[in-house]
């Protein structure tokens, strides 16, 4: 039964990734969160702005988090348009030293590193983004993120458009100490963290 009550909740969901212009309701609940592409982001963020939300959409959302929750796989399910920076779903990037620098070049997305399940080369994202060279380096701590801190791997959208999330195996011995400061960094900001989405 309950099962029955979350899909009915999560309709509005495909409406949401559509997003389609000519859609009086879509274009109604973009104007309340901000514009369609804040629409398509609402289930990617770690915190909702819940003064701008309408409950439906508080709703939809926790019943997005609800079925994760019941469902617990070995990858976290992730859009291409989820957001990279100061999102707790994305705890390995959480690390990256002043991500705001990013943003500045328009970097804010999963897709915007990502393609074809490989990330971007620092020539690539030079020429997408238009960085400067001295963003080199700020690339291979995005590259290498931390030792010790699961680094991102992408497959190919599925039938939902979303991808997942895999954690690259690490040689514990040499990175234990790193792991431990990446554990206690994650551990912290969760606890900060109203709500854990495993």
């Amino acid at each position: 039964m309950l099962g029955y009550f979350l899909a009915s909740q999560l309709l509005p969901l495909k409406r949401w990734l559509e997003s389609l212009p000519e859609d009086p309701v879509t274009l109604l609940e973009a104007q309340v969160v901000g514009s369609l592409e804040g629409l398509r982001n609402l289930i990617n963020r770690d915190k909702l702005p819940m003064v701008h939300c309408t409950s439906m959409m508080r709703n939809v959302v926790r019943a997005w988090k609800q079925v994760h929750l019941g469902c617990p796989t070995s990858a976290a399910a992730l859009s291409p348009f989820t957001p990279l920076w100061f999102n707790m779903n994305l705890g390995q990037l959480l690390t990256i030293p002043d991500p705001a620098l990013w943003a500045r070049f328009n970097v804010k997305y999963v897709n915007d590193i990502y393609a074809d399940n490989v990330l971007l080369t620092f020539d690539q994202l030079k020429d997408k983004f238009n960085l400067p060279n001295r963003m080199f380096f700020r690339f291979l701590q995005l590259q290498f993120m931390q030792p010790g801190v699961a680094r991102l791997s992408l497959i190919p959208p599925g039938r939902c458009g979303f991808y997942t999330m895999t954690p690259i195996p690490i040689d514990i011995e040499t990175h234990l100490p790193h792991i431990l400061i990446g554990f206690h960094r994650i551990f912290d900001n969760l606890h900060a963290c109203p709500v854990y989405l495993g």
